[in-house]
């Protein structure tokens, strides 16, 4: 083959990546879980997305709820110069039954399964299990309904990335007679992800209970203060950056445009 056929082939190779990426589809994310995604003023979501916004990453948060419900008022000032977008899926008080089968005093809330046919997400962040541990359900029970979050959620999308939380601890009245039900829940997680990932739809561990201060990190013992929150956003934006290391195109980022981040106590890095 000629100098002027490779220079030609090399051309039409670089014009097709740079033709792709002009194309592509920003990254659908999806806030999964109870009232800890919910929450706003500001939330974690608004921390991680400030974070996702200053890496230039291409992305939509999507989900069928708005703003911050009950857990508001929201505080979200735009962040060089975007809004910030209020979609997610947290649903207060909701246990994991509850989205898999829709909650009786919210039936009109709807469930997964109805949820997904409105919109197909590339990455989930899910955090759930606070209110089951709540409630006394059994732990095989929550672990088999997260179990089954994770199979409609690859049946929607089969490369679909699933950042699985080990959830933030339960603290003062709550800590001793509810928060063993929660270490059962974290103690079973990261078997969930070994179960369930795949190598086209990974499923990485992400851990918010070793690091969360029980008495800096809230200020109602249930649910994160917002120094709490931005410790979850840093750790879901640690657990997203060094994932989109491997493709960072899937992540709504441009080749060698992704930070250097490394594994650490926040995550289970897939070897």
């Amino acid at each position: 083959m000629t100098d002027v056929v490779l220079r030609g082939c090399l051309c039409l190779s670089i014009v097709a990546v740079l033709t792709n990426l002009a194309d592509a589809e920003p990254v659908r994310i999806l806030p999964l879980g109870d009232s800890i995604t919910e929450q706003g003023n500001p939330g974690y979501r608004y921390e991680l997305w400030k974070q996702l916004v200053d890496a230039q990453v291409d992305f939509d948060i999507i989900g069928s709820m708005h703003g911050a419900g009950e857990k508001g008022p929201a505080q979200w000032p735009e962040h060089k110069g975007k809004a910030f977008d209020t979609d997610h899926e947290g649903h207060s008080g909701w246990t994991s039954s509850d989205l898999l089968r829709g909650c009786d005093w919210e039936l009109g809330r709807g469930k997964l399964q109805e949820w997904l046919k409105h919109y197909t997400p590339d990455v989930v962040f899910l955090h759930i299990g606070t209110n089951d541990a709540f409630h006394v359900t059994p732990t095989d029970e929550t672990i088999a309904n997260i179990g089954t979050a994770i199979d409609q959620l690859r049946a929607a999308n089969p490369k679909v990335t699933i950042f699985l939380a080990k959830i933030i601890p339960l603290c003062g009245q709550w800590e001793r007679e509810y928060d063993p039900n929660v270490i059962a829940i974290n103690n079973r997680i990261p078997g969930v992800a070994k179960e369930k990932g795949t190598r086209k739809s990974r499923i990485i561990v992400v851990d918010h209970y070793s690091s969360f201060d029980r008495q800096r990190d809230t200020d109602d013992e249930i649910h994160p203060n917002a120094l709490g929150q931005q410790k979850m956003a840093a750790r879901w934006a640690d657990a997203f950056f060094a994932a989109a290391r491997r493709t960072p195109t899937k992540f709504g980022i441009r080749p060698n445009a992704a930070p250097r981040m490394k594994c650490g106590r926040a995550i289970t890095c897939a070897r």
